[in-house]
């Protein structure tokens, strides 16, 4: 079974220049998801991920695919305290909660 939680456990420091030689373009459907906006340093987005997993979990939901985040605010231009980070998980219902 496909297990979802923080895609980017841990997030680079941002780079004045970036190869994007390797980047591939990726689409899918999404489907049903749960999701919260994360403000504050990347490097505690792992926890909002985590808390997005066990809410969907209480309310009778699985997680059926990795989860992915959205980013935005420029980090080279907000404080780490003001990053804002959209938080996604896909999930499927499993039973009333």
């Amino acid at each position: 079974a496909a297990s979802c939680g923080d895609p980017h456990p841990q997030v680079p420091p941002v780079l004045a220049a970036v190869d994007t030689s390797t980047v591939k373009r990726v689409s899918w459907t999404e489907g049903t998801a749960l999701q919260t906006l994360h403000v504050g340093p990347y490097g505690k987005v792992g926890e909002t991920y985590k808390r997005v997993v066990a809410e969907a979990s209480e309310a009778g939901y699985q997680c059926v695919g990795i989860g992915h985040a959205v980013y935005l605010r420029d980090p080279r231009r907000v404080a780490p305290a003001r990053l804002e980070t959209i938080v996604r998980v896909t999930v499927k219902k499993t039973r009333k909660a």
